[in-house]
C-alpha cells in the first residue's frame, strides 16, 4: 500500500523533536522533563516507534496530562543497555524480542514491579519469566498465538479433517503430498521461525520434566542445554521430518513467499503469527493449529507477548516525574490497552487474570487451550535465534543424530558477549533526524562505509543505526548496538540510476506494504553525495560531490539491506546491477573506526528546498 509523500509533515514532527533534543548536554543525555505547557515529558522505548496506532492513541487519550516522546529500540534490548550504560535510560521500555541474558543486564537500570497495584492483575505462571532473584522488573502485554495456520478451504476441499493431534497432522500431510500439495511450508528462513517450532512442539516437554531446566536457562544459570528433554524434542521434529511435514525447502522459504503458497493453494499450512491478520485479502477460511502432542489434551500454544514493559530505576519514586511515568504504565496495561491492542490481528492471549480478549473465528480450534491455559511463552537469550536456526537446519536439512543436534546447541547458545575493545569515539552523534531529516550517526556510519569500499558514495537507511554515538571506549558489543549487521550491495550506476535510487528512498519512507506498521525505509543517509529535494518530497538532484552541474558518465555505489530492498520492493532494474558483499554494514563501521582509532563528525547530506 502506498501512502502520498509526506516528507512535509515528517519535517514538522521531527522540528518538534529536535526542539526537545535539543537541551542535550554533551553526552546526549536527555535532560528536559517538562514542555512548555508544562506536562511532564514521559520517554517511551518502544520496539518500533511506529506500531500499534490504536493502542498508543489509547495511552496518550488516557494520560492526558503526560507528553510521551516516543523512541524506537528497534527491538533490541542491547540497545536499551548501552543506552543505560551512558546515562540515557528511557523511562519506560517495551521489547518484543526478550532475551533474557540480556534483559537480566539492564536490571540494575530497571525499577521492580512487584509492588505495583497493576502486577497483582497477572496470573502468576505468567510472571515467573520475567521475574529475577524475587524481583518483577517486567511485565507482560497480550501474547500473541504463534505456531501452525490451515487454509480451511483446502481441508475442506480434500475432505481432510482438521488435525487434534501428531497422528493426525501426520496423515493429513500424507494425504496432501498425495495429491502434490505441500502439507506444511515453514519460512524457517526467518530468524525466529525455527525456534517457533523447535519450542512448539517441545512446550509440553519444557512445561514438564524440563521445566527445572527452563528457569536455569531464564535466570542465565544453564551452561548446557537439558539433554533428555531437547532429545525429545529432537525426535518429535524428526517424526515430521520423517512424514514430509518439515523438508529442508522450508530452510530457504521467507514469510512471503509461504504466505503466497498458502494464499494460491500450494500449501496448506503456514506458520504465522495471531497480531496480524493471517490474510487481508480473505482469499480463504483459516483456522490456527496447536503445536500437536501424542493427544489432543498434549497439545500446546506457543505464545510471546507483542511486548514486555519495564520502568526506568529512577522513575519509581513520589515524583511528579515517577507519578507520571508508573500513571503510563499502568494505562499500557489496563484492559483498554489491551482491547486496543487485540483489534489488528487476529486475536491475542491476555496473561491478566479478569481479562478476555475477542478472537476471530479462525482462532475457534484453540480457545479451550487458551482458557486452559496451555500457553508456553518462549524464551530467549541472546544467541537463540541463530543457534536454533542451525540446530534445526542440521535436524531437518542433514539429519543430524541427537548428538550432533544437542552439540550445535550447545556450541551457539551459550556463547559470551564479544567484550574486545575496537577503538575510541571522541564526537556525540544523535541517531535522531534533524529538520533536514539528516541523521547524525547514520551519517558516520555511511561515510566509513564509502571510506572502507572505496565507492563514490554510500547510502544506508538510518534505521540500521539504531541508536546515537556517544563519547568513550567501545567494544564488539557496543558497536553492535549501534550498527546493525546489515548486508552490503555495491554497484556502478549512471546519473540516471542514481537519482532513481535516491527518489526510491524518499518515496519508500513514507510508503508501507499490506499489514506493515514501518515504512520499508526510515530515511536514508548518504556520504558522498548530497540528496536535493523539495519539501513535498520531490526529488531535485543527487549528484556525487564534486560532480554536481557537470557531466559524469558513471560512479560507485555502496548500500545497505535496507535500500536495497526498498529498490526490489519498487521493481526497480537498478536492484540487477548490484551485488552482495562478503562484509556487513557493521563489519565495514568497525574497519573504519578501528583503521582511524576514531569516527568523523556527522556531515549533511539532505537539502530541503
Amino acid at each position: 500500500m502506498k501512502k502520498k509523500r509526506l516528507v512535509c509533515a515528517l519535517i514538522a514532527l521531527n522540528i518538534m523533536v529536535a526542539a526537545l533534543m535539543s537541551a542535550c548536554g554533551a553526552s546526549g543525555t536527555v535532560t528536559p522533563r517538562y514542555t512548555d505547557d508544562g506536562r511532564v515529558i514521559v520517554r517511551v522505548s518502544m520496539y518500533n516507534s511506529s506500531c500499534f496506532s490504536a493502542w498508543r492513541a489509547y495511552v496518550e487519550e488516557n494520560c492526558p496530562d503526560v507528553f510521551i516522546q516516543w523512541e524506537n529500540n528497534r527491538n533490541s534490548c542491547a540497545n536499551v543497555l548501552y543506552l543505560a550504560k551512558h546515562g540515557d535510560m528511557p523511562d519506560i521500555v517495551a521489547i518484543r524480542r526478550f532475551e533474557c541474558d540480556t534483559a537480566a543486564q539492564l536490571h540494575p537500570y530497571l525499577a521492580d514491579l512487584s509492588q505495583l497495584p497493576v502486577t497483582s492483575t497477572f496470573k502468576e505462571k505468567y510472571l515467573e519469566q520475567f521475574s529475577y532473584n524475587g524481583a518483577q522488573y517486567w511485565l507482560p502485554e497480550p501474547g500473541a498465538v504463534d505456531g501452525m495456520v490451515a487454509n480451511a478451504d483446502m481441508f475442506a476441499d480434500y475432505g481432510i479433517a482438521l488435525p487434534t493431534d501428531m497422528d493426525s497432522f501426520l496423515s493429513a500431510c500424507r494425504v496432501f503430498q498425495q495429491h502434490g500439495v505441500s502439507p506444511l511450508a515453514a519460512d524457517c528462513a526467518e530468524s525466529w521461525s525455527p525456534t517457533q517450532f523447535l519450542e512448539g512442539f517441545g512446550a509440553g516437554v519444557f512445561a514438564d520434566e524440563g521445566s527445572g531446566w527452563i528457569e536455569s536457562f531464564k535466570d542465565g544459570k544453564a551452561l548446557s542445554v537439558d539433554e533428555p528433554s531437547f532429545k525429545k524434542v529432537a525426535s518429535v521434529l524428526r517424526r515430521l521430518s520423517d512424514g514430509g511435514a518439515l523438508t529442508a525447502a522450508d530452510m530457504t522459504y521467507t514469510a512471503v513467499e509461504t504466505n503466497e503458497m498458502m494464499i494460491s493453494g500450494k500449501a496448506a499450512v503456514v506458520r504465522k503469527t495471531s497480531d496480524e491478520k493471517y490474510d487481508s485479502s480473505n482469499a480463504h477460511r483459516y483456522a490456527a493449529l496447536p503445536f500437536f502432542g501424542s493427544t489432543a489434551e498434549d497439545s500446546r500454544l506457543c505464545t510471546y507477548p507483542v511486548f514486555s514493559l519495564a520502568m526506568s530505576g529512577g522513575s519509581n519514586n513520589r515524583s511528579e516525574i515517577g507519578k507520571a511515568v508508573q500513571q503510563v504504565l499502568t494505562v499500557m496495561l489496563s484492559e483498554g490497552a489491551q482491547l486496543a491492542l487485540n483489534s489488528s490481528g487476529e486475536g491475542l492471549v491476555s496473561y491478566s487474570k479478569d481479562v478476555k480478549l475477542p478472537v476471530s473465528a479462525a482462532l475457534d480450534g484453540v480457545k479451550d487451550l487458551m482458557e486452559q491455559d496451555k500457553c508456553f511463552i518462549r524464551v530467549l537469550n541472546s544467541n537463540s535465534f541463530s543457534a536454533n536456526a542451525k540446530a534445526f537446519s542440521a535436524l531437518i536439512s542433514n539429519n543430524a543424530g541427537d548428538d550432533e543436534f544437542i552439540d550445535v546447541l550447545n556450541s551457539n547458545l551459550f556463547k559470551t558477549p564479544d567484550k574486545t575493545p575496537v577503538a575510541v569515539s571522541d564526537i556525540y552523534a544523535s541517531s535522531l533526524p534533524d529538520s533536514n531529516l539528516c541523521c547524525d550517526s547514520a551519517s558516520v556510519a555511511a561515510q566509513l562505509l564509502e571510506r572502507q569500499t572505496g565507492v563514490d558514495c554510500a547510502v544506508i537507511d538510518i534505521w540500521e543505526t539504531p541508536t546515537s554515538i556517544y563519547r568513550g571506549d567501545y567494544t564488539a558489543a557496543d558497536v553492535g548496538a549501534v550498527v546493525l549487521a546489515s548486508d552490503v550491495y555495491t554497484a556502478r550506476l549512471t546519473r540516471e540510476q542514481l537519482n532513481e535510487l535516491a527518489d526510491t528512498c524518499i518515496l519508500c519512507s513514507t510508503t508501507f506494504r499490506s499489514g506493515a506498521v514501518e515504512p520499508i525505509i526510515e530515511y536514508p543517509a548518504a556520504a558522498g553525495m548530497t540528496i536535493i529535494m523539495q519539501k513535498d518530497g520531490t526529488l531535485l538532484s543527487a549528484d556525487p560531490d564534486g560532480m554536481a552541474g557537470k557531466t559524469w558518465m558513471t560512479c560507485t555505489v555502496a548500500i545497505s539491506a535496507n535500500i536495497y530492498n526498498a529498490l526490489l520492493w519498487q521493481n526497480s532494474d537498478v536492484a540487477k546491477a548490484f551485488r552482495k558483499s562478503d562484509r556487513t554494514l557493521r563489519d565495514y563501521f568497525t574497519l573504519g573506526f578501528k583503521a582511524a582509532d576514531s569516527l568523523p563528525e556527522p556531515e549533511q547530506y539532505i537539502i530541503i528546498r
